[in-house]
């Protein structure tokens, strides 16, 4: 009702009312949301009114209202209209904190402009310079500046509040396994990779698959790296060991059972590096998990409880572990408080895998993330911007603003 109302005020040029609606609103305990904040911030770039826009955008940030490109947009360009370059930065170095990474061209326009000394008076004394790179994925190096971009992840504070947070989800879902984990993995850690075990061994999407977790189990050993996999408990018993109808999902087809079962270490890490039937996998299973088992390198998660927050907890209990999964995780169980970082944290830590379907060469694929963050950059003396471009025709395309004094 009232969002509505305000943006109406807001069409009409009539602020001042639009204002009056919304204190309305607040005095009545109505919740303002980002589209009234939104409409708001529109009458104050409208009229100019830098001290009310920046109020309404300080009161949206202390809402936990989180900003889009849209809102951040209309107070840059409100800010340098009225000259106040040092909010302009601050609002660009807020965008660093937040959640925003790639920007579209009308923010892009807006950012130009003000590096470009469109709003300031003295151009004789503005030293801000602006351009498009196309900038090397393999080298991360700026042609323009020769800034090296780098790899944005979350500090050592946010990590383990990150931590804290995602082990209370654990308890929150109603089990006390978490502290028998974390006196595991202080015994057994630390582990480099953590596998998740369900989603690599269905990744066919029908079976789950030991032979395709052992795959890239071994593929981090012989990097020399330490991975832990992470199963539901269900999946290590005899009966669904030794049965691959019973890990069929869903139960379409009954394979038949071979009768030899081979021995040779050798055969069986030859064999767990290409795509094995799930009838052929029986045969492997069993040797796969008794080494798991031998070498500490597997923890199984109590039935009814969610695996999600074990990987992430076994993931974020070392500070430079990758957690090797399909699985996006949405940061749908995340407090506004933690979001970001969680989203910061799995751009730098999360690797996507496949198998290829290919009779010369089917060992895991693993993704890993890009040398640099696809995100806003600030180098460390404050001299040098790079924002990257939205859009597939903007592929390593970056709006990069330099000081010429730097």
């Amino acid at each position: 009702m009232y969002s509505p109302l305000i943006r109406s005020q807001v069409d009409r040029g009539d602020l001042p009312l639009a204002l009056n609606t919304f204190n309305e609103m607040i005095s009545r305990g109505i919740a303002p949301r980002r589209r009234t904040y939104s409409a708001l911030l529109a009458g104050c770039l409208n009229a100019q009114d830098s001290s009310l826009g920046l109020a309404m955008f300080d009161d949206m940030m202390s809402r936990r209202i989180l900003p889009t490109l849209r809102e951040y947009q209309m107070v840059v360009t409100l800010l340098a209209r009225n000259q106040l370059h040092d909010k302009v930065q601050h609002i660009l170095n807020e965008m660093t904190r937040q959640d925003v990474a790639q920007i579209d061209a009308e923010f892009a326009n807006a950012v130009e402009q003000y590096f470009q000394g469109k709003y300031h008076s003295g151009t004789d004394s503005w030293r801000w310079r602006t351009d498009v790179a196309t900038i090397d994925p393999s080298t991360g190096e700026c042609p323009v500046t020769g800034v090296r971009l780098r790899g944005i992840d979350i500090d050592d504070n946010q990590h383990e509040q990150l931590k804290q947070h995602v082990e209370a989800l654990c308890l929150r879902n109603g089990t006390q396994g978490v502290s028998v984990f974390r006196h595991w993995l202080a015994q057994h850690g630390p582990f480099d990779a953590v596998l998740d075990g369900a989603n690599i061994g269905f990744s066919d999407g029908r079976t789950l698959i030991y032979s395709r977790i052992e795959a890239v189990a071994r593929l981090f050993e012989r990097q020399g790296k330490r991975p832990i996999v992470v199963l539901p408990k269900r999946y290590m018993s005899a009966l669904i060991l030794s049965s691959a109808q019973r890990r069929l999902v869903p139960q379409k087809k009954v394979f038949r059972m071979p009768s030899s079962v081979p021995k040779s270490d050798e055969q069986l890490e030859y064999d767990a590096h290409r795509n094995v039937a799930a009838e052929n996998d029986t045969i492997f299973a069993p040797e796969i998990v008794t080494r798991w088992q031998k070498n500490n390198m597997i923890f199984t998660i109590p039935p009814m409880i969610q695996d999600d927050f074990y990987l992430l907890y076994a993931a974020l209990s070392n500070r430079s572990s990758q957690l090797i999964t399909n699985d996006q995780m949405r940061d749908h169980h995340f407090s506004l408080q933690h979001a970001r970082s969680f989203v910061v944290w799995r751009e730098r830590h999360m690797v996507p895998f496949e198998f290829p379907d290919s009779k010369d060469d089917s060992s895991p694929k693993l993704s890993p993330p890009p040398l640099f963050s696809q995100r806003i950059q600030l180098n460390r003396q404050g001299t040098v911007w790079h924002f990257p471009l939205m859009g597939e025709e903007n592929a390593n395309k970056w709006l990069v603003a330099w000081r010429e004094d730097r």
